[in-house]
């Protein structure tokens, strides 16, 4: 699981496959690491998450996205 800062760019990336925390807030910050270490059931839907996303920025994807763009 991960836990990103709350910025427009990491969310973009992470899209639903991240928790997020207002980087500027340690309280927020500890408090979402530990819902992760401890709420079994959010953890496991990251993991799953992440690994749906990850499918999603493949060197094939992004040869035929820049492919695409440039001509």
């Amino acid at each position: 699981p991960v836990l990103a800062a709350d910025i427009a760019v990491l969310k973009e990336i992470g899209a639903v496959a991240c928790l997020y925390a207002n980087p500027d807030s340690i309280a927020d910050i500890a408090q979402k690491l530990e819902k992760i270490i401890t709420d079994q059931n959010l953890r496991q839907e990251l993991i799953q998450q992440g690994k749906a996303r990850v499918k999603d920025f493949d060197w094939q994807k992004c040869i035929e996205k820049t492919w695409q763009t440039a001509f």
